[in-house]
């Protein structure tokens, strides 16, 4: 703990089931969830997925939602899939996944961040994740933005079905073709997937690979524009 995230306000978040490690990790990522949590001035969230997997956050979710029905906090025509979005591990002040790239040359997303990154741009790297550079990055950012403009109209028909089907109407000012705006004063949401090597305890199967997860304010580039 060198003190970089309270310098820089970011908000530590510890994203998985933190049952499955050691005690010893588990207290040092409530300590750290804690004492960024309380920073008063923060300006980014970074979400670490740890012993994390998108099936196992669904099922969570799903059964904490059971719970609230049971117990008549929720009643039984409220479950539906913001409620369930909420109920992610990730929390309801999440925003959705706008660019994801996947480092080490594999093509596959191994269970992460499936719900969250429903409509996001996907960048699959060669580049193993301690060399990723600054070109790296700025190539995957070029790709998100050539495609924000398409990948914005599909989530915002996605909320409209959503919507009708919860017996809400088109949002005000859509219409059907017309597309929609980029998002504006959010950023970019980036989800980044990388492969770790985790020593498994004695006796146990390797903790699931880890993730990191970071909002980070980037203006969208115009156009035609590029990087020097």
């Amino acid at each position: 703990d060198n003190g970089l995230a309270e310098r820089e306000g970011i908000r530590m978040r510890i994203v998985g089931d933190l049952a499955l490690p050691p005690p010893a990790v588990q207290g040092a990522a409530a300590r750290l969830m804690r004492k960024t949590g309380a920073l008063p001035r923060q300006r980014a969230t970074l979400n670490v997925c740890f012993s994390y997997t998108s099936s196992e956050e669904t099922v969570t979710a799903v059964h904490e939602l059971q719970a609230a029905v049971r117990s008549g906090r929720l009643l039984p025509y409220d479950v539906c899939a913001e409620a369930l979005r909420g109920s992610l591990r990730t929390g309801p002040d999440c925003p959705p996944v706008d660019l994801l790239l996947r480092t080490s040359g594999e093509t596959r997303l191994s269970d992460f961040a499936l719900w969250q990154a429903e409509h996001a741009q996907l960048c699959y790297l060669p580049t193993l994740w301690p060399d990723l550079s600054y070109a790296d990055f700025a190539g995957a950012v070029l790709s998100y933005q050539g495609a924000a403009r398409a990948l914005a109209a599909l989530r915002r028909a996605a909320e409209a079905r959503l919507r009708q089907a919860a017996g809400f109407g088109a949002g005000e000012g859509e219409r059907e073709g017309e597309e929609p705006p980029l998002p504006a004063g959010r950023g970019l949401a980036l989800a980044l997937r990388v492969r770790l090597r985790l020593a498994p305890r004695r006796g146990l199967p390797p903790p699931p690979l880890a993730g990191l997860w970071l909002r980070l304010r980037l203006p969208l580039l115009p156009r035609g524009a590029g990087l020097a």
